[in-house]
């Protein structure tokens, strides 16, 4: 299969894919935008994967562990009584997998798929949607995510921005900054708390 260097390579594929969806008017879910990616990707190093390859792969990402600071993070949140809500590129059928897949269903009130608006992240209708939803002022919710596109894309639409930097290369440079940045999920919640107090 492709090697650990390519898979950054398909998932910037996976992206471009379906940032050209959002801006063509051509929504298709997130899974197929990464099985196409796959077999692009595969291919352009003369590998040949088979689509039901690529969707074996893909099945992969719907039972993923979490991080081992995601469940004492959610846990001080919860405690804390801040709301969470889940909100994703991935399909709405993926998302559910993959939450309750990970076992943290009960920490959100609300999950959310870019499949309800047609457009994905870091569209801005996506995170307006995503306030909407929740009967939230855009002003007042946080994104949380560990993509600086993300973040900057939820900034943008008028959210606040917190970047969960686990390698420590954020170096974003052009957009605007987060407010917060930390290197873990406990980090980040730690300092969200430091603000809703």
């Amino acid at each position: 299969m492709l090697s650990p260097d390519l898979i950054h390579t398909w998932f910037s594929a996976m992206m471009r894919n379906s940032m050209l969806a959002s801006m063509t008017g051509r929504y298709a879910p997130f899974d197929q935008q990464g099985i196409d990616a796959l077999v692009a990707t595969a291919g352009s190093q003369g590998i040949d994967v088979s689509k039901n390859q690529a969707e074996y792969v893909l099945q992969g990402f719907e039972e993923l562990a979490p991080h081992t600071d995601v469940l004492p993070a959610l846990d001080a949140l919860a405690e804390g009584g801040v709301r969470c809500a889940a909100l994703s590129n991935s399909s709405t059928r993926v998302l559910n997998l993959q939450i309750g897949n990970a076992g943290i269903g009960d920490y959100f009130e609300r999950l959310i798929s870019v499949e309800e608006v047609g457009l994905f992240k870091p569209a801005p209708q996506v995170y307006l949607h995503a306030a909407a939803e929740l009967g939230v002022d855009i002003g007042s919710m946080w994104m949380v995510a560990a993509h600086d596109w993300d973040v900057t894309g939820a900034i943008r639409a008028g959210a606040r921005g917190a970047l969960v930097d686990r390698e420590g290369i954020f170096r974003q440079g052009l957009g605007e900054q987060p407010e917060i940045v930390g290197h873990d999920m406990c980090d980040v919640a730690d300092q969200l708390f430091d603000r809703l107090v």
